[in-house]
């Protein structure tokens, strides 16, 4: 229900303290009126929507790539396969997401998630791991092989939101709350999560923005893709990615495996400013291993195990988001 047009929807997920959040003035609202909402409840007995959605949030994704056969052996029984370079490379990203205000609330969100393709299919990127690192933009710059981003895992500091993100929409979040520390700086945004003293990740990655990186920008992508497929993707006010949960947890929740998500973007070039992983960024992934009592998901091992090597990174300093089922 919208209680207020500036508000947005008001739920019990969404304002409940400590980790909801009160409800505060929305922008861009008619962007989310548009879509679909269902009511449900969750099992600590708050209302709330089947629909995730974000209000508020901020993103910081580095897409690298990571040794084929270990990630091949991760997604084998899912029913897909990775994306790959012309190298043999998989290809996949680490998400370090600040939600301000969504619909279960605030919190920290770290995500691990791969390229993936229909087992079967062709999965070949067309481009090697070696080359230019804004080709690995390639799945929102024309055709792509990759058909939905296969969600690993995902590590969260709030116990709201990993109930309401597995009950929902089979998110793989890891049932273990993370203590967590993100700081987006002017200069640079840095993240760090562990369990106690365990660490599972950090991360330290430059802010590279201005003129001389604009203009950096701008040459790879023209260099990467048709000049259509670039200004195609600059006026388009959202991005669509199609997700796939694991097949387990949709299992244990009685919920679809697949749906899709829109990023709002709007017509704002620096609405998504993009730039090459630099040998002064630093990420670091730990060793320990928790058990979740359903999927296998300690993506940071995985990712560690495989050679994770960085190679762009996307900034998005104000995102909103909503996922819905795919039809």
């Amino acid at each position: 229900m919208i209680e207020n047009q500036n508000l947005g929807r008001i739920t019990e997920s969404r304002i409940d303290l400590p980790w909801g959040r009160p409800a505060k003035k929305v922008r861009n609202l008619t962007w989310f009126n548009k879509r679909t909402f269902t009511t449900a409840k969750l099992s600590t007995g708050l209302s709330t929507e089947r629909q995730w959605y974000a209000y508020d949030s901020t993103a910081m994704i580095v897409k690298g790539h990571c040794a084929y056969q270990p990630i091949a052996n991760a997604l084998a029984a899912e029913g897909l396969v990775p994306v790959r370079t012309s190298d043999e490379r998989a290809i996949v990203s680490i998400w370090f997401n600040q939600l301000r205000d969504s619909v279960c609330g605030t919190y920290h969100e770290i995500v691990m998630s791969i390229d993936s393709a229909i087992s079967g299919e062709d999965s070949k990127a067309g481009f090697s791991s070696t080359g230019n690192p804004f080709h690995y933009l390639y799945n929102q710059l024309g055709g792509s092989v990759c058909k939905q981003q296969f969600l690993h895992s995902l590590y969260i500091n709030s116990p709201l939101s990993i109930a309401w993100g597995r009950e929902m929409q089979a998110f793989p979040k890891h049932p273990l709350p993370v203590d967590s520390q993100l700081n987006d700086g002017k200069h640079s945004f840095e993240a760090k999560l562990a369990w106690d003293s365990d660490l599972i990740a950090q991360a330290t990655i430059r802010k590279r923005w201005g003129l001389r990186a604009s203009l950096a920008e701008g040459l790879g992508l023209v260099t990467t893709a048709r000049l259509s497929d670039v200004a195609r993707f600059l006026n388009a006010s959202e991005i669509e990615v199609p997700i796939q949960m694991p097949r387990r947890t949709a299992s244990r929740y009685d919920v679809p495996t697949n749906y899709l998500a829109f990023i709002r973007k709007g017509k704002n070039p620096a609405a998504i400013r993009c730039w090459p992983w630099h040998d002064d960024d630093t990420l670091e992934l730990g060793r320990v291993r928790k058990s979740t009592d359903c999927e296998d998901h300690n993506g940071h091992l995985l990712f560690q195990a495989a050679d994770f090597r960085p190679k762009v990174v996307s900034y998005i300093p104000f995102m909103q988001a909503y996922v819905g089922t795919a039809t």
